[in-house]
């Protein structure tokens, strides 16, 4: 993901359990100096976020709604 000024100039979505096949998400958007989005895989919804504020803790999962069973 490519972030200036606050703004996301570029950004790839991947599977967090794989960074080699892609996955299906949207970015949510800025909540204050969090920039949040949701992806979902084959074990379920994941919402991530990246913390402007702390650089450092890189991306970080919010939430897991795990799928049900068949």
């Amino acid at each position: 993901m490519a972030i200036r000024g606050g703004i996301v100039l570029d950004h790839r979505q991947r599977d967090i359990e794989s960074c080699w096949r892609d996955a299906f998400g949207s970015i949510n958007g800025w909540r204050g100096p969090k920039l949040v989005w949701t992806t979902d895989e084959r074990d379920g919804a994941y919402t991530c976020f990246f913390d402007s504020a702390f650089p450092k803790a890189a991306i970080q999962i919010q939430d897991f709604t795990a799928q049900p069973k068949p």
